[in-house]
């Protein structure tokens, strides 16, 4: 067909066959010998030789080493600690160094002597979950139609 279409394919005579055009690539020699298959392997008898396994010896020649039970004092074994019963423990263990920490920082902890407390403390309002981008500007200019504001501090965490 010289107009540019492909040519279906066409039924031969036969039931069930078709006939379609074939393109043949050809590659050079050197690709397809990488593709070409390996020649078979020989086959190779299977050795014949037996391994000599040593003879497993019972325990009943040992029996008489083992100790009674009756005569084994068992309070000397340690019952195995449950999952469940080690992590109360650990809990319980963390819980009491807890408290030594905390009763440590009280004896220390005075909060007259703090320079970071000024003023009245049932005259201060506390407000939490302030953005980053809040100026001290902008938080007087909010609380200022509610009356007079005296003073403002922001709090930052020092730690991090």
């Amino acid at each position: 067909m010289s107009d540019g279409r492909v040519p279906r394919p066409r039924l031969n005579n036969a039931p069930g066959t078709m006939t379609a055009p074939t393109r043949v690539f050809q590659m050079p020699p050197t690709i397809l010998a990488l593709s070409a298959p390996r020649p078979p392997l020989p086959y190779l008898p299977p050795p014949e030789r037996k391994r000599k396994l040593p003879a497993y010896p019972g325990l009943g020649q040992f029996v008489q080493e083992f100790e009674d039970p009756a005569n084994v004092d068992w309070s000397q074994f340690k019952k195995p600690e449950a999952k469940a019963e080690k992590k109360a423990r650990i809990a319980k263990e963390r819980a009491a160094i807890d408290e030594v920490r905390i009763a440590e920082q009280l004896k220390d902890w005075s909060p007259q002597t703090d320079p970071n407390v000024t003023g009245d403390a049932y005259k201060t309002l506390f407000v939490a979950r302030v953005s980053y981008e809040t100026s001290k500007s902008k938080l007087r200019r909010e609380f200022e139609q509610f009356g007079p504001v005296k003073r403002i501090r922001l709090v930052e965490d020092t730690k991090t």
